[in-house]
């Protein structure tokens, strides 16, 4: 966003962009006087969003037909590739098996499912089945995956667990996911989901 004294401008730039900026912070911690600085980058992108197919200057892969379903894929695989560009400046600057890193997204899409084609006016599973990727070595076990629903309001309490940070009781709206990841939430372990709560009143 931008403010300009009136009122706030929401300025919209492409994934490679925004992941160019967050490699650049990266690079002046990695750089400073003192030694490597800990950074914490939020980085937000809405490629994945309408008009499908990445911007104007993105070579959409050659199975994109133009149809709908392909249209979207090649918007995912162009936000795709510009996190595999910021995973490799990790990786370049030996900072990748010590950093924290968790993928998301706040929705899914209709593509035709139920008469929709877009987001915002049901709550069907392919709208809010998104993904949910934690990364760090040797603090998250690989190759696990967690069957029971959950809700990103526990992402907070999840990256600071992670991490071995202390925090207040009930400081946030959720606990954290880590004790899913060792039964896979599949053993009737109760869920901090916004659905399982829920199921649990109706």
């Amino acid at each position: 966003c931008r403010r300009d004294g009136v009122g706030v401008e929401v300025v919209l730039k492409p994934a490679y962009v925004v992941k160019g900026a967050v490699r650049r912070v990266i690079v002046r911690g990695r750089n400073d006087a003192v030694g490597t600085l800990p950074f914490f980058a939020l980085c937000n992108t809405s490629g994945v969003n309408d008009p499908h197919g990445g911007p104007p200057t993105y070579t959409n892969p050659e199975w994109d037909r133009g149809g709908r379903i392909d249209e979207y894929d090649a918007s995912v695989k162009y936000a795709d590739d510009a996190l595999g560009r910021l995973l490799q400046a990790l990786d370049q600057r030996e900072l990748r098996k010590n950093t924290l890193v968790s993928l998301t997204s706040d929705h899914g899409e209709s593509l035709g499912q139920h008469g929709l084609t877009y987001h915002g006016q049901a709550l069907y599973r392919e709208l809010i089945h998104v993904p949910l990727v934690m990364w760090y070595p040797g603090h998250v076990p690989g190759g696990a995956k967690v069957q029971t629903p959950v809700t990103h309001a526990a992402i907070p309490a999840t990256i600071l667990d992670i991490l071995g940070a202390s925090t207040q009781p009930n400081a946030f709206l959720s606990s954290s996911l880590s004790a899913l990841w060792e039964t896979g939430g599949t053993d009737g372990t109760e869920s901090p989901s916004d659905i399982a709560a829920h199921r649990r009143r109706s």
